[in-house]
């Protein structure tokens, strides 16, 4: 059987507000823990006027709307069949086809809510890289909400024909719904005549967001970083002597 994904635990809880006579208030997101934690970081009235903000500002079609209403954001009842009817009377509309398209535009709202708009959300990555004498030395902190699910952090190092897995150690620490974590101890890259290319992976539910400082750099330093990788560039120091 298949792990329920970020999407699926995101539409459980959206069907249970969708049975609840209030529909979608304050009081009833602090009860989905996922939901609450990716619009609002845990703060239920800030994901409640996330959500409210995503759906009535945008123009997302008959079936978004159709689910909103049904958790009680255009359309009044205590059940949502009845909001359901209240606004297939609005539009013109029985109940059968608007709870079809209530039905489609829940799961659209899922995987909007698992993908689109946690944008302050995200998993983020920090590395800096530090120059010093004769090598580079990194560190990396990530931060992440508890329930987004992430593998570990990959770092590979490239160096001409090598290509090396760098070890990494963290150490964690919890914050309400929050994850942060750091490297235990820097990672050494030898700065000699050798290019080297750290490519850093980080998959898992959620795209990450990648933040690199650079110190004691010049300007022939590079990073760049598309969907889950990171690829940091280290050019070697251009006044250092080649060996003959």
């Amino acid at each position: 059987m298949e792990a329920e994904t970020l999407k699926d635990r995101v539409l459980a809880e959206l069907l249970a507000l969708r049975k609840m006579s209030s529909g979608v208030t304050v009081d009833a997101l602090a009860g989905t823990r996922v939901i609450c934690d990716l619009l609002g970081g845990g703060d239920p009235f800030v994901a409640y006027t996330r959500l409210c903000h995503e759906i009535l500002d945008s123009d997302l079609g008959l079936a978004v709307k159709a689910a909103a209403a049904s958790l009680g954001l255009l359309a009044e009842g205590d059940t949502h069949l009845k909001r359901l009817d209240a606004f297939g009377a609005d539009i013109g509309m029985e109940q059968r086809q608007v709870r079809r398209y209530s039905d489609r535009g829940v799961r659209l709202l899922a995987r909007l809510i698992a993908s689109n708009w946690p944008t302050e959300t995200v998993p983020s990555l920090t590395v800096i890289a530090v120059r010093g004498q004769g090598k580079w030395e990194l560190h990396l902190a990530s931060g992440r909400l508890q329930v987004i699910q992430m593998r570990p952090v990959l770092i590979t190092a490239l160096r001409g024909d090598l290509q090396d897995e760098l070890p990494l150690q963290w150490t964690v620490n919890d914050q309400e719904v929050w994850q942060f974590a750091h490297t235990a101890e820097s990672i050494s890259v030898p700065d000699d005549a050798v290019e080297t290319s750290l490519v850093i992976v980080w998959r898992g539910e959620l795209w990450p967001k990648f933040n690199v400082r650079w110190q004691g750099t010049s300007a022939d330093v590079t990073s760049e970083s598309l969907g889950n990788k990171l690829v940091l560039r280290l050019v070697p120091s251009k006044h250092r002597a080649l060996p003959e």
